[in-house]
C-alpha cells in the first residue's frame, strides 16, 4: 500500500484523478477483484502485479 501511495503522489493531480477513476471503474465490476486482475488492466509495469504482505 505504501508503494501505491508514493506512486500516486508522484504524478500530477490530473493524472491522479484519472488513475483513481480507472481503479474505481475496474473495481466496480466485481467486489471479488484480485490484484493480478488490476495489474492486467493497467499493464505489466503496474505495482499491483507484485504481491506484498506489508500494509
Amino acid at each position: 500500500m505504501h508503494r501505491a501511495v508514493k506512486v500516486l503522489l508522484a504524478v500530477p493531480d490530473e493524472a491522479q484523478a484519472e488513475i483513481i477513476a480507472l481503479i474505481d471503474a475496474v473495481t466496480a465490476q466485481t467486489s471479488a477483484i484480485e490484484a493480478p486482475d488490476l495489474a492486467t488492466a493497467f499493464g505489466e509495469w503496474c505495482w499491483l502485479s507484485t504481491r506484498s504482505t506489508a500494509t
